[in-house]
């Protein structure tokens, strides 16, 4: 894992709420993680190329967990999709949060 992610771990261990953050994530179940991950090897159950709405693919260039590749794959395959690096690796801190939030909903403070 990157050092980026370690600290990023060791910080939100170390906030209040997190094991009630944690049990959240996964509340529902892993269905969705592992999805992600078959993401990577498999066909999608839709053509990419029909996509026809604003897409931004954020990744962290130190990201140990969603290969980069697939970052490119994305961008060249989705119409007018856009790449877009935040510092570090697969965890976000506030700053990123603020900036994705910020190209999700104009007008989001921050």
């Amino acid at each position: 894992m990157a050092e980026a992610d370690r600290a990023a771990l060791t910080a939100q261990f170390n906030a209040p709420g997190h094991l009630f953050r944690t049990r959240m994530a996964y509340a529902d179940g892993v269905d969705g993680w592992i999805d992600d991950g078959i993401a990577f090897t498999r066909e999608w159950a839709f053509d990419i190329a029909q996509i026809s709405v604003p897409v931004s693919v954020w990744y962290g260039p130190d990201d140990s967990l969603c290969p980069r590749g697939h970052t490119d794959w994305l961008v060249r395959n989705i119409p007018g999709a856009q790449a877009r690096a935040l510092p570090g690796g697969h965890l976000l801190n506030a700053r990123s949060l603020q900036s994705l939030y910020r190209w999700l909903v104009p007008g989001t403070p921050g």
